[in-house]
């Protein structure tokens, strides 16, 4: 990578031959991720400005100069970061205090939670526990202003939240700065939501394998994998909770339901995060999921 009058370029792969990255001649504006980079003990301490607001390198990870929020429940305290005049948790919630919380991304049910907790429809809502059926069918509620299971002063995000959120990134990173390297159709806005070096790699493709070397999560939001859990009787009469896709996705709950064609049943919307893709899936309302809050306006 080299930079001349304040514009970075960097020369990138373009096919492969065998196990081996090809380079072209040319040189590429270089994206957000590319100039800023991992962060490494050498760089311990470095601010940079992602046009939304800074980060610095923090402990092997880019945390955003937003601050920190004490949750008064229980004191536990998250960082938090502003992208686009908007405010989020940098963290999954990690409260304990209802009564259904399990581990997001792991197997163990409440202790070192280091990813905070996963949480069925009705905890997440502060709904009755009847509401986790798919048959069961909501009474009316403002989905843009719900807190739910989040702290005073805190929301649920809407689908709408995370749109904007995802849109912001688009339009801020996308264009022609997009490597060359990476189909424009399939290069997603992950790679800047995401921490780098934690995620599972199950593909061989060049495309796939830069867009995970390039996460560096530019906004401080510190996308990891986490799956969701799923509710299951083992042997048919023991009930327990798995985690599916816990090394390959961050999955983060919303408050908007998916009604389908007749509305006799109900889903829950949620986003899907990792440095390759960006989806919006419906899940059954028993499923577990993580939350991240968002600041009320």
């Amino acid at each position: 990578m080299v930079k001349y009058r304040d514009t970075s370029y960097i020369c990138l792969a373009t096919k492969e031959k065998g196990s081996t990255a090809v380079y072209d001649r040319f040189w590429d504006y270089a994206t957000q991720v590319e100039v800023l980079g991992q962060c490494t003990s050498s760089r311990e301490g470095e601010l940079y400005n992602n046009g939304s607001g800074t980060v610095k390198c923090t402990g092997g990870r880019w945390v955003s100069t937003a601050g920190t929020f004490t949750d008064s429940r229980d004191g536990h305290v998250y960082h938090m970061t502003k992208i686009n005049g908007k405010t989020w948790m940098a963290d999954n919630l990690n409260y304990a205090g209802v009564d259904s919380a399990r581990c997001a991304g792991a197997s163990n049910l409440r202790s070192n939670c280091t990813k905070g907790f996963s949480y069925p429809w009705h905890t997440r809502m502060k709904m009755s526990l009847a509401s986790d059926s798919d048959d069961y069918l909501s009474q009316e509620y403002d989905a843009e202003n719900y807190q739910g299971i989040c702290p005073d002063g805190w929301r649920i995000p809407s689908v709408s939240d995370w749109e904007g959120l995802i849109h912001y990134i688009k339009t801020h990173n996308y264009s022609s700065t997009i490597p060359r390297a990476m189909d424009s159709s399939k290069v997603s806005p992950g790679i800047y939501l995401s921490r780098f070096g934690i995620w599972r790699n199950d593909y061989n493709s060049l495309d796939t394998i830069l867009a995970q070397t390039l996460a560096a999560d530019v906004y401080g939001f510190n996308a990891e994998p986490t799956g969701y859990n799923e509710p299951f009787f083992r042997n048919g009469i023991d009930y327990d909770v798995e985690t599916k896709y816990g090394t390959q996705y961050a999955v983060y709950a919303s408050a908007d339901l998916y009604k389908n064609s007749t509305e006799s049943v109900e889903s829950s919307f949620a986003v899907s995060i990792n440095p390759v893709g960006v989806s919006f899936p419906a899940y059954a309302k028993k499923m577990w999921l993580p939350v991240r809050c968002i600041k009320k306006d």
